[in-house]
């Protein structure tokens, strides 16, 4: 670990070597070929961090009736969309919300804790032991995962300071809309008959700032998830490699980011488009099967049959989706960590 010393500002960096990109692509893939342990160390953190990357696809059935419409001349009637909830848990929930926020809060709160202690151990353990691989050539995963675990507390500090911003806007959000949502969630559960009135009955103009502040929040949103994903690549390493504090480690990643912005964006624009083709072959061979699913749910609806046969394409995405995407995160692991050195001025490609 590369500890800056007490008399070092955090601005003071060493020169930097010249290095080509096209360098670092081929070493580090080099590095992953070489080192099957990273690939193990990729799955982990893929199953303990969430997906690399979001695949979803749509499919439109067209038709001319896709719903009842009444007689000819009369007005249209409503699906009855209640129907498959009304006696469920789901009218229990809208009926009396509250012990079911609270347990759901509680749960989800529990949920994202245990994701983040854990998912940023299983990241730090990863580039742990990519950095022990550059510099004794072997590591392990047990090594790894010890070695990341003395930086633990430091480093779920600097995840809750960069991404605090996120967490208090999402709440702001979630509790302006939840009484609007409420409202058309109640309408829905009412027979046909019964659910235009309702719906009509909801006081949206009464919501309309909130659809104003919208446009308000993406604009927020977007430039600070932008900041955060290029800061991310050096303030973490810092906070690992370097033994920064928490709001040292995003300044300095500021700093390396800003050294090394054209490699940066590249490494960005490279993943993306690494994610795209690694999502199309995922799709490529259950399409044929996913088109006759979307088409039998059209023609019979939402059956236990039905949801039976989501099975299969759910256990192969899931197992597909956690492999591609740990072997995508344990290359990009080895590269990003040999930016950051780069930036610092420390590596041998």
């Amino acid at each position: 670990m590369t500890n800056l010393p007490d008399n070092q500002s955090q601005y003071e960096l060493n020169p930097q070597p010249r290095v080509e990109y096209g360098d670092l692509v081929n070493s580090s893939f080099r590095i992953l070929w070489n080192h099957r342990i990273l690939w193990v160390a990729g799955i982990l953190t893929t199953l303990l961090q969430g997906s690399s990357s979001n695949v979803n696809f749509n499919y439109s059935f067209n038709s001319r009736q896709p719903f009842p419409t009444g007689q000819p001349g009369q007005p249209p009637v409503l699906p009855d969309f209640g129907a498959m909830f009304r006696g469920t848990i789901i009218e229990d929930i809208i009926n009396n919300p509250v012990p079911y926020i609270l347990i759901g809060v509680g749960l989800i709160v529990l949920a994202l804790l245990i994701q983040l202690i854990f998912g940023t151990w299983a990241q730090a353990a990863m580039i742990r032991m990519v950095d022990e691989i550059e510099a004794t050539g072997t590591t392990t995963l047990g090594h790894g995962w010890g070695q990341a675990r003395r930086r633990l507390g430091a480093l779920i500090g600097y995840k809750l300071l960069l991404f605090l911003p996120f967490i208090a806007l999402g709440i702001l959000v979630l509790v302006l809309l939840f009484p609007v949502w409420f409202e058309v969630m109640r309408a829905l559960l009412l027979p046909p008959e019964q659910m235009e009135r309702a719906i009509q009955s909801v006081d949206f103009e009464s919501y309309a700032g909130l659809f104003c502040f919208f446009p308000l929040l993406i604009c927020l949103f977007i430039p600070y998830g932008l900041f955060v994903q290029v800061i991310e690549l050096y303030a973490f390493r810092s906070c690992l490699l370097g033994g920064t504090g928490p709001w040292r480690s995003i300044m300095r990643g500021w700093q390396l980011f800003r050294r090394q912005m054209g490699n940066t964006i590249l490494t960005g624009v490279f993943y993306f488009i690494l994610s795209a083709i690694v999502g199309v072959l995922l799709l490529l061979p259950i399409l044929p099967f996913g088109f006759g699913m979307a088409g039998r749910f059209f023609s019979e609806g939402f059956t236990w049959d039905f949801l039976w046969g989501l099975v299969p394409i759910f256990i192969y995405m899931i197992v597909a989706g956690v492999a591609l995407g740990g072997l995508i995160r344990a290359y990009f692991a080895v590269l990003c960590t040999k930016l950051y050195r780069v930036a610092e001025g420390r590596l041998a490609v």
